[in-house]
């Protein structure tokens, strides 16, 4: 989607230019500290004209044990073992794992990214990446 913006030069002219609006948001797109150990929605787009593309997932286990996770890509009532993308990955005690996906996870109205934490109260989940008009 693109929109032209004027913009005055010094007072004298106006200018016109395509701004494109492809990246509409780029930064924190969910964060979640489960306080029990069943699924739960991280990242989700509410709308069908946007896309959310999942660049990082942190996950920090804030105890001095232990923990796994579980994240799924779909819906929150289809959270199984065929669509998990990590399933009972082990985190160490007091550390911070950094995952990275070189070309981006979409989601889109159509799946989410769920998150579960192997206790309550153990493990941090951040997502960062962007927003787009997904044309």
């Amino acid at each position: 989607m693109h929109h032209e913006r004027w913009y005055s030069l010094g007072g004298y002219c106006l200018v016109a230019l395509n701004v494109s609006l492809k990246n509409l948001f780029n930064g924190v797109l969910g964060q979640w500290y489960p306080a029990d150990n069943a699924n739960h929605i991280l990242v989700e787009e509410e709308s069908t004209e946007y896309v959310k593309t999942i660049h990082t997932l942190m996950i920090c286990n804030t105890t001095g044990g232990g923990a796994t996770f579980r994240v799924f890509l779909g819906s929150l009532e289809g959270a199984v073992a065929g669509n998990a993308l990590f399933y009972d990955t082990a985190i160490a005690a007091n550390t911070t794992t950094d995952i990275s996906f070189d070309s981006g996870i979409g989601v889109n109205y159509a799946k989410s990214l769920i998150v579960q934490a192997s206790a309550a109260n153990t493990l941090t989940f951040t997502a960062f990446g962007s927003r787009s008009d997904g044309n």
